[in-house]
């Protein structure tokens, strides 16, 4: 089992301007998601993003993914 405390990372990259839970939050996440080795997070949020790119992950909107045929709006025909 591992275990990580995300303040490592605060004070480290982030010292003390971000007190808030929500900035903790983030920074927990992206935490994890180094700690799992993963390389890429999907997020919206715009401080996740940062905190991500900064810690050398990729960071995905999901406005940047593709959009599969199967979910793509089709004309709708209609009776004149």
């Amino acid at each position: 089992m591992v275990v990580f405390d995300a303040s490592v990372l605060i004070d480290l990259f982030h010292p003390r301007t971000h007190p808030d839970r929500k900035a903790k939050f983030d920074w927990q996440i992206v935490a994890i998601a180094k700690v799992v080795n993963a390389r890429t997070i999907y997020s919206e949020d715009g401080d996740i993003s940062r905190i991500g790119q900064r810690l050398g992950l990729a960071v995905i909107k999901t406005d940047d993914l593709p959009l599969p045929d199967s979910a793509r709006q089709t004309e709708l025909e209609l009776p004149e």
